[in-house]
């Protein structure tokens, strides 16, 4: 409202450059508000624009509010500035919520794929206490058994079937193992190497 009113930047009217406002803003007392004097627009607007700076939100007015405070100062007549101001506000407003959702779903997405990394590169317990934010202990094993496979012959296999064949034996071999493996007390790491 006062860079309508006023025809100019954000506190614009306090001389002052964005260095030496943003402090101001981010720690108050006293709190730093825009300057606008009387003779620069009707008493009213000066009272609704400083109702929209009320530091509890519940008491600031709504964008309704604001349009019908607006009718009321202008005795019904439509006034262009006020109009575009308006939906100004309005279409910034609605924009800022479309952005805000989109980028709490972005996040969202990202931290099922993290949490989804880590299930995989770590066992469960682990995981599930690092994403409360657990200390893991360390454990120690008197014994450990390390196995290590590879498909002998693969490249062969590989170049002498369809992509689809390749696929279903490394398929239904993989699944083979995780059955095995169901079966034990054993951690399964997954290794990939990329050629």
């Amino acid at each position: 409202m006062q860079e309508v009113v006023v025809r100019g930047p954000p506190f614009c009217t306090l001389e002052q450059t964005p260095e030496e406002i943003i402090p101001m803003i981010l720690l108050p007392p006293p709190l730093c508000r825009p300057v606008v004097s009387p003779d620069r627009a009707p008493m009213e607007c000066i009272m609704l624009m400083k109702q929209c700076w009320n530091e509890v939100p519940d008491r600031r007015p709504t964008f309704d509010e604001i349009l019908d405070q607006f009718k009321n100062i202008n005795k019904g007549k439509k006034t262009n500035i006020i109009d575009s101001m308006l939906r100004m506000l309005e279409q910034y407003s609605s924009n800022l919520e479309d952005l805000i959702r989109e980028r709490t779903e972005e996040l969202e997405i990202e931290k099922q794929k993290t949490e989804k990394l880590l299930t995989q590169m770590l066992p469960l317990s682990v995981a599930e206490a690092l994403k409360m934010s657990c200390t893991v202990e360390p454990e120690e094993f008197d014994e450990v058994t390390l196995y290590f496979s590879d498909i002998v012959g693969f490249t062969t296999i590989s170049a002498m079937s369809e992509p689809i064949e390749v696929v279903d034996l490394l398929n239904d071999l993989y699944t083979l193992f995780d059955a095995v493996i169901g079966n034990h007390d054993v951690y399964k790491v997954r290794h990939k190497e990329c050629s």
